[in-house]
């Protein structure tokens, strides 16, 4: 499990609470956010967070915005 933090004005954070259930979001962190043919970084800020809210083939992880 991992939390992904932004605002206006600062940096995507990414806090692991739990390393194996967190390795997908630390390799979103490290590498972007795959969409299409390309990566969004976390420099991108609210795209980035825009980007791991897709819809993913994935069915053990899911991406939830707590904000809105």
């Amino acid at each position: 499990m991992a939390e992904f933090r932004w605002q206006p004005g600062q940096a995507v954070s990414l806090t692991i609470v739990d390393p194996e259930w967190g390795a997908l979001a630390q390799d979103f962190y490290d590498n972007g956010v795959p969409v299409g043919a390309e990566r969004v970084p976390p420099e991108a800020g609210p795209d980035f967070m825009r980007a791991l809210l897709q819809r993913f083939r994935m069915s053990y992880y899911k991406f939830v915005d707590e904000c809105g």
